[in-house]
């Protein structure tokens, strides 16, 4: 990655105060998706070794959700998803160098690990669903915000960080 600042602080007065449109937050759409897996696995008894394939899913997705949250902490800028406008700030380093949603990778993670765990192969579907509806309500519209409100240093950083992975 080529040298730039890992933290871009300014922001445009004449920025949107409204908000996303969306009204559910992202971690809802994760427990709706480990509750139809719960549901469609329900009295199936999951083998030892697909409980054991799920778990470092699982643990890795909720290492990288809160070492996100922590860099978002640490950086003094809103995790409040349905409030991009309110970052002060744009994280671009730590799992942001390499996912521009290391959050909701995690969130992606825990739901497969989840469906692993109650050996729900049809449960695995959960997750590119999960992923295409998190793309369309939260991500695509959040990216937008903040490219208004961080501009050029924004735009470059989409260019070199992938959406997911």
């Amino acid at each position: 990655m080529p040298d730039q600042p890992l933290l871009t602080e300014s922001k445009p007065e004449s920025l949107a105060t409204g908000g996303l449109k969306l009204k559910i937050p992202p971690p809802v759409y994760l427990l709706l998706g480990l509750g139809s897996v719960y549901l469609a696995s329900k009295g199936k008894t999951a083998k030892p070794f697909w409980r054991w394939l799920g778990l470092p899913f699982i643990a890795v997705g909720l290492g990288l959700d809160l070492y996100a949250v922590l860099d978002f902490k640490r950086n003094q800028t809103t995790i409040n998803p349905l409030h991009p406008e309110h970052a002060s700030q744009f994280v671009n380093k730590g799992a942001y160098r390499y996912t521009r949603n290391p959050m909701y990778l995690g969130m992606a993670l825990i739901l497969g690990g989840w469906s692993l765990f109650r050996a729900s192969l049809s449960g695995l579907l959960a997750v590119p669903a999960f992923m295409a509806t998190l793309t369309q309500v939260q991500i695509i519209p959040e990216e937008q915000q903040l490219k208004q409100s961080f501009g050029e240093p924004y735009l470059a950083y989409l260019k070199q960080v992938r959406r997911w992975l």
